[in-house]
């Protein structure tokens, strides 16, 4: 308001707007008969005069009319954030530059999360931003997915090249996505998985190839809000976690389900044998054909036997690369001649698995706040 209340009352008349914008030959030209609308609309208490709890209003129509919805580079952020022109911005000058305007809290930053970003762009350790720093970071959060050191060096707080589960999860609970302790469990059977040296982290090359599967993973099956993505098939990443009875893999089929009814009234599921079969194969035969009256498809996956013992076991993996939604994934005994979710045996005994979806997810919420 300051820059364009060249009076000093308190207001922003049309006058001075248009002054204020005329006078940077860099802004892009605007359609003024539309800027008269939007003045109009945001004067809310018809004076003709547009008031600081009335201008956030008419800064988001101006930006809506902006070729390029109003984003700026970086260099030109950098200019409007450096008022003092030192060359230099401070994390209070990036607070009140991004609150300018913004009385409701809702419309306020989380400044937790901006110190956190501020500190990692920081990385002379001056508690200053100069333009080369800035303009990183600021590129990198415009970046679809973080590199695996981006990710790294985030979590890596104690700087001692491992990141731990501890780092992983303390990195994810400070963004606000709390890892509960099933969830922990499961991000430490995961990382165990990639500690090939036994250090109870992991490097980053350990880490890197872990990030680079959970991205792999994140790509495929991730189709957001996209209907049309809603038909494609993606990628399942499924463990064996808390089992105490071990079993031979030959004696398991996986089997891809499908037509299995509705819940009844009460919400419950109707039983598995409701549902049809699309295809069903062993564990380790990494691939199930549907049948050719239903569809010409083949369900591929890969079974990994993490300690090489021939048993269905904790920390073996099952990896199923094109499941298609709609499609529900059942482990079936064949020596039972049932499915292990069905069986009478307590559901830690039996050979299962639990998705490792849940810390993927959590994951991948802490990234997309990260970029924020």
């Amino acid at each position: 308001m300051a820059e364009v209340d060249t009076d000093g009352d308190g207001y922003m008349d049309y006058q001075e707007f248009q002054d204020a914008w005329e006078s940077d030959p860099e802004t892009p030209e605007l359609d003024y008969d539309e800027v008269t609308i939007l003045f109009d609309d945001c004067d809310y208490d018809g004076n003709d005069l547009i008031d600081i709890d009335e201008m956030q209003c008419f800064i988001d129509g101006i930006v809506d009319m902006l070729p390029d919805g109003g984003d700026e580079d970086p260099e030109q952020m950098f200019g409007h954030i450096d008022t003092d022109d030192d060359g230099y911005v401070s994390l209070q000058d990036i607070i009140d530059f991004s609150n300018e305007g913004g009385d409701d809290s809702d419309d306020q930053i989380d400044e937790e999360e901006t110190a956190n970003w501020f500190s990692w762009c920081d990385t002379d350790g001056d508690d200053l931003l100069n333009l080369d720093e800035f303009t990183t970071c600021v590129e990198d959060d415009d970046d679809d997915d973080p590199s695996a050191d981006e990710v790294f060096e985030w979590m890596n707080t104690d700087g001692d090249g491992q990141v731990t589960p501890s780092e992983w999860a303390d990195f994810a609970n400070s963004t606000g996505d709390i890892i509960e302790e099933e969830d922990f469990n499961n991000l430490v059977y995961m990382m165990d998985m990639y500690d090939y040296d036994d250090s109870d982290g992991l490097d980053i090359y350990e880490f890197a190839e872990m990030w680079d599967e959970i991205m792999s993973d994140d790509d495929e099956g991730d189709d957001g809000d996209d209907e049309e993505g809603d038909d494609e098939p993606f990628r399942v990443t499924m463990m064996v976690m808390g089992q105490t009875l071990n079993a031979p893999i030959s004696d398991f089929e996986v089997r891809f389900l499908f037509d299995c009814g509705e819940p009844d009234e009460e919400g419950n599921e109707p039983p598995i044998s409701d549902c049809s079969i699309a295809a069903s194969n062993g564990l380790t035969e990494g691939s199930a054909a549907v049948d050719p009256a239903i569809a010409e498809y083949e369900f591929t996956y890969e079974y990994l036997d993490y300690d090489g013992d021939g048993l269905i076991s904790d920390m073996d993996t099952l990896v199923i690369d094109n499941l298609m939604p709609d499609v529900r994934v059942e482990l079936y005994d064949t020596w039972a001649d049932q499915y292990t979710s069905e069986s009478f045996a307590t559901a830690e005994m039996l050979p299962g698995f639990g998705a490792l979806m849940a810390v993927v997810v959590l994951l991948g919420a802490a990234i997309a706040t990260r970029r924020d």
